[in-house]
């Protein structure tokens, strides 16, 4: 019981940084002007080398975190 509940925090906790990452790299897509700046600025925040590599991260991580989850639900059954 202490593993379920610990991998459905995991899972809460892995769908909420890859939403914040995802959304932060389209924020910075569109907010930035030049794609030097959209570079620099991503980084800086992102530890990535473009926006567009940040949101396939974000949406990678958000992908784990959906697969964690179904694991979880097996797991409680």
């Amino acid at each position: 019981m202490f593993f379920v509940k610990l991998g459905k925090f995991a899972a809460w906790a892995i769908l909420v940084v890859g939403i914040l990452k995802f959304a932060t790299g389209f924020i910075i897509a569109t907010i930035s002007d030049t794609p030097e700046t959209r570079i620099a600025i991503s980084k800086r925040y992102l530890g990535s080398q473009t926006t567009g590599e940040a949101i396939d991260q974000g949406l990678m991580i958000i992908l784990i975190a959906i697969v964690l989850g179904l694991l979880v639900k097996i797991a409680q059954k």
